[in-house]
């Protein structure tokens, strides 16, 4: 089972995924991945994407994690576009902007 996660941080979008003991974030701004072991490190000090650490399935998790985010931004895009009150700053208003989500 896998738990998806949204949010802002220093005016980046970011989307994370659960998945067993593992979180794996991808920065949609800067379009790159961090992936922690929750339980060897619950403080998420040590970035363990692209190392051996790393889980077997970590592709299917990248896979998994994308397809949501893009189905995520494209209905933020939608209610944007549309007018709706979002609690969003307007660095994130521009990049969803910049990235094609809303005119």
């Amino acid at each position: 089972m896998s738990v998806f996660l949204e949010g802002c941080h220093r005016g980046s979008i970011r989307k994370a995924m659960l998945r067993d003991h593992f979180k794996l974030i991808y920065d949609v701004y800067q379009d790159r991945f961090s992936l922690y072991d929750l339980e060897a490190d619950p403080g998420e000090n040590h970035n363990v994407y692209g190392t051996p650490q790393a889980p077997a399935g970590i592709a299917e998790m990248e896979q998994d994690l994308l397809r949501w985010t893009k189905q995520s931004l494209a209905m933020m895009g939608a209610r944007v576009a549309q007018g709706e009150a979002l609690d969003i700053s307007p660095e994130i208003r521009q990049q969803l902007k910049d990235m094609g989500y809303v005119q």
